[in-house]
């Protein structure tokens, strides 16, 4: 640095710097290499003015202690920050995974079971609602781009069960109707001009009221639509398997325009029970026969178990076949199927 580079001036009084003025100090590099070339000028004549206020007050010690606490307060600012944007990154990136898998999970369940469906991913374009993207999976039923099953995936805790018949907490109508399980389902369904529609959380982080009101899978025959709770981490997805099973039957009466909400509610229900029971027993059978040996006795007792669920299946399918084809079907007949009497 050049030595008598600093003259004053007294009319006004003014500090003039005059010859070459370098200085090697790595920390004060950094400072201004952190800066515009532009703001080189008044950034070093508000550090020379701050610096000597702290060296005439003598108070460099009280001066250094307060920006420390400044600077901490700032860093512990932008630590949270940063915190923030990468949960909600995490976030993001956790439910495009997750929608993900649930479009590989059901289309494979699709395949083996021979039906000509597609599923696609729609989460990150916009419906017919405009800017909304609500909808995150859509299956085609058999190819058809009328007769649409559509899948709202919600993986935390801020969608409630959202029951329409009820009030809020303040005894007010709710103000947040999409926030919840049941305002997803009918907006989706509109969004995605879709003929059911099925809204899935895991069974681990859904919202209290959802896991409380919901035992594996609810049918809303009024829109219709199902809520459905899985568990991911265990890779059991059969409450889905059988939600969907049900929601392309419907589609297709729908898309037909054979759907009749009150009766045919009764049968899904009953299908609803009956496959998911088949589902879960077939899964468990799977596991005890890898114990043969030691397990035939309790393996032919569910293999029974699966017989009467099938044989209650194939009663449902026979009596909504008779009802869809415009037959009038007995009260009596009814009241057997609601017996489960053969």
């Amino acid at each position: 640095m050049a030595k008598n580079f600093i003259k004053l001036g007294s009319d006004p009084k003014r500090v003039e710097f005059t010859g070459d003025f370098i200085l090697e100090n790595e920390f004060i590099y950094e400072f201004f290499n952190g800066k515009r070339a532009t703001e080189y000028d008044a950034t070093f004549e508000r550090a020379l003015t701050l610096g000597c206020y702290a060296l005439s007050v003598e108070r460099i010690g009280a001066f250094l202690a307060s920006a420390e606490v400044e600077l901490d307060l700032r860093l512990e600012e932008l630590k949270a920050l940063y915190t923030i944007r990468t949960l909600k990154e995490k976030s993001a990136g956790k439910g495009a995974i997750v929608e993900a898998d649930i479009a590989s999970v059901l289309q494979d369940f699709i395949d083996e079971r021979e039906w000509s469906d597609t599923v696609s991913l729609t989460g990150e374009t916009i419906g017919v609602i405009p800017r909304r993207k609500v909808g995150d999976l859509v299956a085609a039923i058999n190819g058809s781009d009328i007769c649409r099953v559509v899948i709202e995936s919600k993986w935390d805790k801020s969608v409630d069960f959202g029951d329409p018949t009820i009030l809020d907490e303040s005894k007010n109508v709710t103000k947040k109707s999409e926030k919840t399980a049941y305002g997803q389902n009918l907006t989706a369904l509109i969004n995605r001009e879709a003929d059911v529609t099925i809204f899935i959380s895991d069974t681990s982080i859904a919202h209290t009221s959802i896991r409380k009101n919901v035992d594996g899978i609810l049918f809303q025959p009024e829109i219709p639509g199902f809520i459905v709770l899985v568990n991911r981490e265990e890779g059991d997805w059969t409450n889905l398997f059988a939600a969907y099973s049900v929601a392309r039957a419907l589609a297709i009466l729908s898309s037909e325009g054979k759907y009749e909400a009150d009766r045919i509610a009764m049968i899904a229900k009953r299908l609803i029970r009956d496959l998911n029971n088949i589902f879960k027993l077939e899964a468990h059978l799977a596991t005890i026969e890898e114990g043969a040996n030691q397990v035939l006795g309790a393996s032919s007792a569910i293999r029974t178990q699966c017989a009467n669920a099938l044989e209650s299946v194939g009663r449902a399918q026979a009596l909504l076949t008779r009802s869809v084809t415009g037959e009038a079907i007995p009260d009596i007949d009814w009241k057997t199927f609601y017996d489960e009497s053969t």
